[in-house]
Order: C-alpha cells, then sequence, then structure tokens
C-alpha cells in the first residue's frame, strides 16, 4: 500500500464506521510519520531528527492556547463571565470544528462543570451567567429562576435614527418616534422615556409565545442609533424580531435585518458574524440561597469605535450614563 493513497483512502465512506476502522487510522497516521509525511507535506526524515537549534514549524494540530476569558463576578454557585461577539454560547450543529464555546472555555478556566443559565446569540456580545458545579443540585434552576426574575438591560446598535416628539392624545404624553428605512413608528412612551413593544412571537419550533420588551430611545446619527432593551421574556431572537418591527433593525442581523445596510457596514468595519447588541447590565435579586447580583459588561471596543464615529462622540457617555454606571 502507497502512502501517497492514505490520505485519499481516508475520504472513501467505506472505511468509516467501526472500532477496527480507527485502529487501521491510527496505524496509517504511524505510516505516515515513519515515511515523513507532517501536516500534509513530505520532509525529510532527517529533519525529524533534527537538533534542537533548528526546531520543526509548529503543527497546526498542537493545541493553541484559549482567548483569555474575562470574568466579571464569581461567587459560587454563580459566575458572570464576557462573551465576546462571534463566540458560540455552547455545541451545536452550527459550530465549526475549530470553534471553542464558551461553555468550554469557561470548564477550562474555572477547572470544574459549568451550566449555562442563559444564552447569548454567537453575533452578540455581553454578560452571561453561569451555574459553577457544586454539591448543591439546586443552583442551576435557582439561577435559571433567578435569571427569569431579573432585569437585563442591553443595548442595541440599528438602523435609523429617533426622536422624542411631545403630540396631543387625549392629553399632551411623551411619544416616541422611530425612523428607519423611509418607516416612521410612533409610540407613548412612560414619563421616563421606555416604550413597550408587546407582541407575540414564533419560537424555534413555529409555536406563538407572549413577547414584552422595553425599549428607549438614547441617540443617534444621520444612519444608526443606540437603544435600550429589556426583555421581560427570553424568546428566541425576541429582541431582533421586536426592532425589526418597529424598522430600526439591529445592525449585522442577517435573518432579520436588511442584507444590503449590513453589507455596506460590513465595508465600514463591523466584523463578519457580528450583530450590533450587546448584554450591558445583569441585575438580579437576592434569593433564600443566592445573593443579589449586579454585574456591567463593558461596552465592547470592536463597538465602540464604529458607534462613537457614526452615531456621535458623545453617544458612549449617554450609553454609561444611561444604564447607570
Amino acid at each position: 500500500l502507497s502512502c501517497a493513497t492514505i490520505p485519499r483512502m481516508f475520504m472513501q465512506p467505506q472505511y468509516f464506521g467501526n472500532a477496527a476502522t480507527v485502529l487501521w487510522l491510527l496505524m496509517c497516521s504511524r505510516i505516515l510519520m515513519s515515511e515523513g509525511y507532517a501536516v500534509g507535506m513530505r520532509i525529510n526524515k532527517s529533519q525529524l531528527r533534527s537538533s534542537s537549534s533548528s526546531p520543526l514549524p509548529l503543527s497546526p494540530l498542537s493545541p493553541l492556547p484559549l482567548p483569555h476569558l474575562h470574568v466579571l463576578y464569581e461567587s459560587p454557585p454563580a459566575a458572570v463571565v464576557l462573551k465576546p461577539g462571534g463566540v458560540i454560547c455552547h455545541s451545536t450543529s452550527y459550530a465549526t470544528s475549530t470553534e471553542v464555546p464558551l461553555l468550554q472555555r469557561s470548564r477550562d478556566h474555572f477547572g470544574r462543570r459549568v451550566n449555562l443559565a442563559h444564552r447569548l446569540d454567537r453575533g452578540a456580545s455581553g454578560a452571561v451567567l453561569l451555574s459553577l458545579d457544586t454539591e448543591e443540585a439546586w443552583s442551576t434552576t435557582e439561577l435559571i429562576e433567578k435569571m427569569a426574575k431579573g432585569t437585563k438591560t442591553y443595548v442595541a446598535w440599528c438602523r435609523g435614527t429617533g426622536e422624542y416628539v411631545r403630540k396631543l392624545t387625549e392629553g399632551e404624553v411623551d411619544t416616541y418616534k422611530l425612523t428607519g428605512g423611509g418607516d416612521e413608528v410612533y409610540g407613548v412612551t412612560r414619563n421616563d422615556g421606555w416604550f413597550l413593544v408587546d407582541r407575540s412571537i414564533r419560537n424555534e419550533n413555529g409555536n406563538e409565545k407572549e413577547a414584552r420588551t422595553w425599549f428607549k430611545y438614547l441617540c443617534g446619527g444621520e444612519e444608526s442609533c443606540l437603544i435600550l432593551c429589556r426583555p421581560e421574556n427570553g424568546r428566541w431572537h425576541q429582541l431582533r424580531k421586536h426592532l425589526n418591527g418597529l424598522s430600526v433593525p439591529i445592525l449585522g442581523d442577517g435573518n432579520h435585518g436588511n442584507s444590503k445596510v449590513n453589507r455596506m457596514w460590513r465595508s465600514r468595519g463591523l466584523a463578519k458574524g457580528r450583530i450590533g447588541l450587546h448584554l450591558m447590565r445583569l441585575e438580579l435579586p437576592k434569593t433564600a440561597k443566592l445573593a443579589a447580583i449586579d454585574v456591567v459588561a463593558p461596552f465592547p471596543d470592536d463597538l465602540k469605535e464604529l458607534v462613537t464615529e457614526h452615531v456621535g462622540p458623545n453617544s458612549i457617555n449617554i450609553l454609561t450614563d444611561a444604564v447607570g454606571i
């Protein structure tokens, strides 16, 4: 059997599917190394025996160090970590073979089993609540319930702009106006500027579920704006769907936004796969078994420069004041 034919044989489906095949592949790998194959290239055997003064290049198959995990809060059985944009929360069929999910990074960092109390979309960033494995079996369930009762403040960088206007509707009331894609949407706000969207949405299985989200327009430039979001439920793509329904979809959102607009913002520096959504603050109440949690996830650098340029030089200060940090 020629070693040159072995890599091609790996691709034949009849060689997969049982334990004997695994052993056969291991034997083939030893043959390849003995013949001088490494990382898909032919090298001389003398190179394999070279001295330390001229080491071989690092193989791509060698394990690489994981990126630093930013821990925002740790008090067992709970921890809050910062998820960067583009990182998947846990392994799914959509994950690539080279991705290291946030859950695995957290397990490696804390050196113990870790569970997610909630998730963020791959393209989003922000605070993620974790349950650290302890002898207490209730901890994960308790944290999930705590998360449902808490206040989660997101900031969304959206297409379009907005403003507050005054209109007479059975008396003078505060009203918001959002303008995106040529559409104008009006609605009544509370005295503190928050307004409610109460519109059911379909989950992953196509079942319609109640969904309520509070929004607050902060500031805007000529083409984009910042909006605070506080969901009362945790439905699938709830914020993304509600904001799209207001004609101000989140920038970078390929599912619920405008592909032409997204391509324009990608060309301006918005990273591929990144969406303009960040979970900035978690405020979770005290329970009988768990202390209160109040954690802020700093606005990410990869969005900060773009927002400052396109929304306004004072936009980040307006944001931090509104979030209460």
